[in-house]
């Protein structure tokens, strides 16, 4: 039942461990003086918020590669950017020189270029935004949800 083994440590996770492990010290007081099925079911829901954490954990490792990706993603898309409004200065030097028809054609081919690409780069960053919101929304709902069920099965079993 060793908490979040397998991920990095970082603050959260030390905060994490911490209660679990003082939860853990009050059960053993508690389950000193044991009631078998009182102590069974300590034991278990323990396990429960353990495994809970862990989820947890696993869904903050899911968001810290969404955002690295999301980095990437427009890191690439800057840089495919900046080339394109290179290429476009260019295409604008070079089309100084041809007759005024042609350079609006081209200028006007390069802009939709351009306005295809930084919509396509921004509706990606959108779309990872969105991913990492509907996880963070996530893993929220199961922390509140595992405290509020132990909390009540607590208060419920203490009453």
């Amino acid at each position: 039942m060793d908490s979040a083994s397998s991920f990095p440590e970082d603050e959260i996770s030390r905060q994490f461990s911490k209660r679990v492990s003082e939860l853990r010290e009050s059960a053993e007081e508690w389950i000193g003086r044991p009631v078998e099925p009182e102590q069974k079911l300590l034991r278990d829901m323990i396990f429960l918020m353990v495994a809970l954490g862990d989820q947890c954990h696993g869904a903050r490792a899911a968001l810290r590669e969404t955002a690295a990706q999301c980095r990437k993603d427009t890191t690439e898309e800057i840089r495919e950017s900046r080339k394109l409004i290179g290429e476009g200065v260019k295409a604008v030097e070079t089309l100084k020189q041809v007759n005024e028809k042609t350079v609006d054609a081209h200028l006007a081919k390069l802009l939709i270029r351009i306005g295809r690409d930084i919509s396509d780069s921004v509706q990606k960053s959108v779309d990872l935004g969105n991913k990492r919101a509907a996880l963070e929304i996530h893993f929220r709902t199961v922390l509140y949800g595992s405290i509020i069920f132990c909390l009540g099965f607590v208060f419920g079993h203490v009453m």
